[in-house]
């Protein structure tokens, strides 16, 4: 038995799928969802950040529109003012 028909069927099982490209949904509710308790949403997280959470990332997708998209909350990096920095050069 050779090996490479093996190893040929394996990679194939294996190999990346294609995933569908979301769009944005123009306005939450026509989806059915209500801007009202994204901004909810978004201060929940806000909270969260202020009371020491160090950060979150959020997508909200529904019948496979983007509803609500942040990229980034919080802090990069948190600094409590015991410990130094790490300072990183760009190659």
């Amino acid at each position: 038995m050779q090996l490479a028909p093996i190893l040929y069927r394996l990679f194939l099982k294996t190999a990346p799928e294609e995933y569908p490209v979301l769009k944005k949904a123009k306005r939450p509710e026509q989806v059915g969802v209500s801007s009202r308790q994204l901004r909810k949403v978004d201060q929940m997280i806000q909270n969260d950040i202020k009371a020491g959470f160090p950060g979150a990332a959020l997508i909200i997708i529904k019948d496979g529109k983007i509803v609500h998209q942040k990229k980034a909350y919080g802090y990069r990096q948190k600094y409590d003012g015991t410990t130094e920095l790490k300072s990183y050069k760009k190659k």
